[in-house]
């Protein structure tokens, strides 16, 4: 929480829920992220989009279990300052990021979808499912924001700013004071998000390729295999341009100190 708000047990208890949905998606996106499933040419075309003068490598899904796991959290504590800043927080103190109207309907939908598994927990895994796909659509579209004159009008900025702020409390003052994470302490922030967000384009690319594949295959009769190859590839359905928000952008050389979320602190 941030700035001595409090959020409600309705609201930790959705937190808990998109937790455990980061996790299952974030998984199922490594599992898909494999030449064998996608095939070399998305693998190297989105390891290629943040810097066309580089030469391109394939992307490697492969990542120890400590790592994995530490990545996912710092992607779980962005989505967290996004649901609790967003569900409990009066407009006036809320902080300066703005949703895109598809990153609001994407966030509606998959916050409503929680709200209906914690109104009915003994729902079937299909609610699971349906979640998942949903906090996949809500990232995604999280990273495909514009960037004009305010770097923090994005959400996973904001969030990226908040995780760069270390809290303490000095009990012979009786009073909580705030410093920036040092840059060694940070950077690792930055490189969970740039390894997740492809994971999970990755991911969304393959879904909406076997949702065409399958309509194909209805439609024309045909096998599986075949309405696999007829599908055109959805590797630009995102602007990948876009979702690479960590080069090549002002925020590179930029003071996250005049944030104002971030002097404001918190934990998340």
């Amino acid at each position: 929480m941030v700035s001595g708000d409090l959020s409600t047990p309705e609201t930790e208890n959705m937190v808990m829920l998109a937790n455990a949905s980061v996790d299952r998606v974030v998984r199922a996106s490594k599992r898909i992220a494999r030449a064998t499933v996608v095939g070399h040419t998305v693998l190297f075309e989105i390891n290629g989009v943040t810097d066309p003068t580089k030469k391109r490598r394939i992307f490697k899904s492969r990542m120890e279990k400590h790592t994995l796991v530490r990545y996912i959290r710092v992607v779980q504590r962005i989505l967290a300052y996004i649901i609790r800043t967003t569900e409990d927080w009066e407009p006036a103190k809320r902080p300066g990021y703005t949703l895109t109207r598809e990153q609001e309907g994407a966030y509606d939908d998959f916050t409503f979808e929680l709200s209906e598994q914690m109104n009915n927990p003994d729902r079937e895994q299909q609610s699971y499912e349906k979640a998942d796909r949903l906090l996949l659509t809500l990232i995604v579209s999280l990273f495909d924001h514009q960037l004009k004159d305010n770097v923090y009008e994005s959400a996973v900025l904001s969030g990226l700013a908040v995780l760069g702020v270390q809290g303490s409390y000095d009990e012979s003052q009786g009073k909580s004071t705030l410093n920036w994470l040092m840059p060694y302490e940070y950077t690792p922030f930055y490189a969970a998000v740039i390894k997740i967000i492809r994971l999970l384009v990755i991911y969304n690319a393959y879904l909406l390729n076997q949702q065409t594949a399958k309509k194909i295959r209805v439609e024309r009769k045909m096998s599986q295999e075949d309405a696999e190859r007829e599908a055109p590839a959805n590797t630009n359905e995102l602007d990948l341009g876009h979702v690479c928000l960590w080069y090549g952008h002002p925020y590179d050389n930029h003071d996250p100190g005049q944030d104002t979320v971030g002097r404001r602190g918190g934990h998340l």
